[in-house]
């Protein structure tokens, strides 16, 4: 089985559309690698992920409370976008040298922590989605008084666990450059 799979990602590796991500350029008078414009593109993935998941979380801990949660859900779908984003380039940045890859523990670590993180975003945002009461004191009417939005237990801690699979994430990601061994023949 080992071996039916790897010598699938050798025919992957040996594509012409491999070689091109690997070696390719844009094919102008100014010379842009394929490969380094690609990883340019998961960067700006990765800031809009992890910005606007480190923004929520800090809203989440007091931080930043003149923003209503509910531009949550909105924030959410934006830092989906640049997921995809990430998604996307990810996926063709390891057709360009899948075999280097799959053998880089950088990177197999990675991989599990931004699923981690993907699944502590959802829950996040369910437990926020969560019917929350507001205790409004006696004789106190709402329109003359700022009721601070409360925000569950749960979704604060699934908020930080995201934010320490991101941060995990991006040091293992960084890392996959210097961990990886020479292309395999």
């Amino acid at each position: 089985m080992i071996d039916a799979i790897w010598e699938f990602l050798r025919t992957v590796e040996n594509t012409e559309f491999a070689t091109y991500l690997r070696e390719g350029d844009l094919g102008t008078t100014l010379y842009l690698p394929i490969f380094y414009l690609l990883l340019a593109f998961h960067s700006v993935g990765m800031a809009i992920v992890v910005g606007i998941c480190f923004m929520l979380t800090g809203r989440m801990y007091g931080y930043v409370q003149s923003m209503p949660l509910s531009l949550i859900p909105r924030l959410i779908n934006f830092a989906w976008w640049g997921f995809g984003v990430n998604a996307i380039t990810g996926v063709l940045l390891f057709i360009a040298q899948p075999r280097r890859e799959i053998r880089n523990w950088a990177f197999d670590l990675k991989i599990v922590m931004i699923v981690i993180a993907a699944v502590f975003m959802v829950l996040m945002v369910r437990a926020l989605r969560q019917p929350r009461q507001v205790a409004i004191p006696a004789g106190a009417t709402v329109g003359a008084m700022m009721v601070a939005e409360p925000i569950p237990r749960r979704a604060r801690t699934y908020a930080v666990w995201m934010s320490i699979m991101w941060i995990g994430a991006i040091f293992t990601g960084r890392i996959i450059a210097y961990t990886q061994g020479p292309p395999p023949s």
